[in-house]
């Protein structure tokens, strides 16, 4: 007997993978009418392992009992309440990272999307998002979740799903937990200083989630169109746009921005903006450089001094 050969994936007894593995077999052996029953039957027991095989073992392999294999496995797998609570707790009981590898952080949004995908699938409402913002966080490292609170630019309640944009974006830059900096938030907030800018008043609290690049309702480091681009052009549109090139956000300068560094070389611009890993990462030494002929123009001989003090003085006699 030569069987068609149709792949389908291996039910091993979980019930988040129940759904998946029935909608597949229903479609390419069930309702297959180029399949006898003892083929059907076959394909049946053969994608079946571990406790959903031990389910149907004790049937005798013949056409009749294909109909109550399949009864069998239904009646124990096809349970939405169960299911519903594997997608769950998949989310709930995923272990808290202890490092922020790129391969740790993928694993941890995808696991959070798949679940979240198949609860909206089978009908569940996913409307708790301060939740599953809460949630998601508890699974991150301290500095992790420390600088994803740095990124937030005002006190509005984010989306969980730009905290997962957030994970999957620190993952695609591919950096190493050695290479991520612990940075630590200021003791005391400082205050928001204002700017006027062609005759309008900025302040970071006033400023809204937009993006700059494609004005759609996103911050414009989430913004494909912006990742698209080269490191020459995000540069070019954030300083036409006025951004701060440390956070990418508007209403404050780089200078009083509040947001952690560059995460590859600890400087003052968004990661999004680096060009060179060996770029030197301060200028300390070139200001100790030009500090020695600044200091040798400023000192002056006694005699200069006591001419100067002189001629200053016969200046203000004569005023």
């Amino acid at each position: 007997m030569h069987l068609p050969e149709v792949r389908l994936p291996a039910f091993d007894g979980k019930f988040e993978n129940w759904i998946a593995f029935y909608n597949i077999f229903n479609s390419a052996i069930d309702k297959n009418t180029c399949l006898t029953t003892l083929q059907k039957f076959h394909s049946l027991r053969a994608s079946l392992v571990g406790e959903a095989a031990n389910c149907v073992n004790s049937l005798v392999f013949h056409e009749e009992n294909y109909p109550k294999a399949l009864s069998l496995l239904k009646q124990r797998y096809d349970c939405p309440r169960r299911i519903v609570s594997c997608h769950s707790f998949a989310i709930i009981n995923y272990p808290k990272l202890t490092q922020c590898s790129p391969m740790a952080l993928r694993d941890l949004t995808n696991v959070v999307r798949q679940n979240l995908d198949a609860l909206t699938s089978l009908g569940q409402s996913i409307e708790a998002n301060s939740i599953l913002l809460d949630l998601i966080s508890t699974k991150l490292p301290d500095h992790v979740r420390q600088q994803w609170e740095l990124t937030l630019t005002n006190k509005e309640v984010p989306q969980y799903t730009d905290l997962l944009d957030y994970l999957e974006n620190l993952a695609l830059t591919g950096i190493s937990p050695s290479e991520v900096k612990q940075i630590k938030p200021p003791d005391q907030p400082k205050r928001v200083r204002q700017r006027k800018i062609r005759g309008q008043t900025f302040t970071a609290s006033q400023v809204k989630n937009s993006c700059h690049s494609c004005k759609g309702q996103h911050s414009i480091w989430h913004c494909d169109a912006f990742r698209a681009k080269s490191v020459s052009e995000r540069l070019k549109e954030v300083k036409s746009a006025l951004l701060c090139l440390n956070c990418l956000s508007a209403g404050h300068t780089t200078r009083d921005c509040h947001a952690g560094s560059c995460r590859v070389c600890g400087g003052r611009h968004h990661t999004m903006l680096h060009q060179d890993r060996q770029r030197v990462r301060s200028t300390s030494s070139n200001s100790n450089r030009s500090s020695s002929p600044s200091s040798r123009r400023s000192s002056t001989s006694p005699s200069k001094t006591r001419k100067a003090a002189k001629k200053h003085k016969k200046c203000i006699d004569r005023y």
